[in-house]
């Protein structure tokens, strides 16, 4: 096979067509900033998550103050608290498209 025609038909044949077009989307999103808009999306979600969970576990940590205030005051009785409400966010469950 001393042809070069022939191994570019083969490289194309076998698949390299498609690598071939998926490199040159990349290409594309690298010229156009799609990639950095996208990275920079993806940054920002997880910034914004960490602020959520950040804010989650300042009001837990003053819940949890209270309750024991409120438990160790004198004034209080202890049966009047109600009990601390179950976390539902930890179910140990990873939903899926069927759910």
């Amino acid at each position: 096979m001393d042809n070069p025609a022939a191994w570019v038909t083969a490289i194309l044949g076998a698949g390299g067509f498609t690598a071939l077009l998926a490199f040159g989307k990349q290409l594309v999103g690298i010229f156009t900033g799609r990639s950095r808009r996208k990275r920079d999306e993806v940054d920002e979600a997880y910034r914004e998550r960490d602020r959520e969970a950040s804010k989650r576990r300042v009001i837990e940590e003053h819940a949890s103050a209270v309750r024991r205030i409120a438990i160790e005051a004198p004034c209080v009785p202890t049966e009047s608290i109600p009990p601390w409400p179950a976390y539902r966010g930890d179910t140990g469950q990873i939903p899926t498209q069927k759910e």
